[in-house]
């Protein structure tokens, strides 16, 4: 498995629980006893929105999903937030390349 600290946020990996090694871990993200991750899942702890979408959930072009489950919010999305959402993402990629380091 890959275990990322990035700044200094680091994951927390119970030594019961089962991390399949072509699965990834990076930041603040806890991994509890027992508890199972599977392979190609990505925890990604860097904003932690605490947002889990169960499977087979849709969610539909200007709608939000929020929640322990999402819940989809209809029409909270719009084009301003959109453009925000991006422009995060490209400072969260200058984060990631300065700041992620592998840890395993």
């Amino acid at each position: 498995m890959a275990i990322y600290q990035l700044d200094d946020l680091t994951p927390a990996i119970h030594e019961t629980a089962f991390v399949h090694p072509d699965a990834v871990v990076i930041g603040d993200v806890t991994i509890g006893a027992e508890s199972t991750v599977w392979p190609m899942a990505v925890l990604r702890g860097d904003y932690g929105t605490n947002a889990v979408v169960p499977n087979q959930l849709k969610v539909h072009p200007g709608a939000l999903a929020l929640g322990v489950p999402a819940k989809v919010l209809e029409g909270r999305s719009n084009a301003e937030m959109i453009r925000f959402s991006a422009e995060q993402y490209v400072r969260n990629g200058a984060r990631f390349r300065q700041g992620l380091r592998r840890l395993d």
